[in-house]
């Protein structure tokens, strides 16, 4: 029996693949400072975890990538969370519900203030 693998790329894939501006960045992009950027409580292992234990898996087999855009706020909720290149609204579905009960994130900080900052994941969906 195949049984659903779900990968999700870890930080280094996360920082070089989306878009970490904030709204003030295109403003003024030559004096920004970026101290931190957000982080899932725990790191990205916490988050391979969360996603690993709550992901309702749709039953109907497909395979390939997604990529899910969202935004880390300042005050750490996730909001503005958008499915690219969806797997079908089934997998859209579970992604979705997965985000809407997210922990908060650690939020980033740029010239010592707290940001937003917008975030591009792709999640790897593999028959095994």
């Amino acid at each position: 029996m195949k049984i659903l693998t779900l990968i999700v790329f870890t930080l280094f894939l996360i920082e070089f693949s989306m878009g970490q501006i904030n709204d003030t960045t295109a403003q003024n992009s030559s004096d920004t400072i970026v101290t931190s950027v957000p982080q899932f409580p725990g790191g990205m292992k916490n988050f391979h975890a969360y996603f690993s234990d709550y992901f309702e898996d749709p039953g109907i087999g497909a395979e390939g990538t997604t990529y899910v855009a969202f935004k880390v706020l300042a005050d750490g909720k996730i909001d503005s969370v958008r499915i690219y290149k969806s797997l079908g609204p089934e997998y859209d579905d579970a992604i979705m519900e997965l985000f809407k009960y997210m922990p908060k994130w650690i939020p980033g900080e740029e010239n010592g203030s707290k940001e937003a900052y917008y975030y591009t994941i792709p999640i790897i969906f593999k028959l095994d």
